[in-house]
């Protein structure tokens, strides 16, 4: 019996711009300054910066950067791959980075 791992592939910003396209702004004052950070205890009011981007096999995005207030290494997952809307656009993203 094989498990599949999930494989992720790095994407940049302007990729995440496309893949949001108008609710890119949404993105920037919800998803990026609303990260919970374990080592200040900031319950969901640390800003991730400095983040890498993947993308998951199951269209989501994963941020992986570090919290703004300490410096602590902090992640943000996003259910991306649940918004019909967003899926031809990851499918492009994808295809432009050379995976299907």
């Amino acid at each position: 019996m094989s498990t599949k791992i999930n494989q992720t592939i790095p994407i940049t910003q302007e990729d995440l711009i496309y893949i949001y396209g108008d609710e890119y702004q949404f993105f920037i004052s919800t998803m990026i300054s609303n990260c919970n950070c374990v080592r200040c205890e900031s319950h969901y009011h640390s800003t991730i910066v400095n983040y890498n981007i993947f993308l998951y096999e199951s269209n989501d995005i994963l941020l992986k950067g570090s919290c703004q207030k300490c410096g602590h290494l902090i992640s943000r997952y996003l259910e991306t791959g649940e918004v019909p809307a967003f899926l031809s656009r990851i499918n492009k993203v994808r295809s432009n980075n050379g995976f299907h």
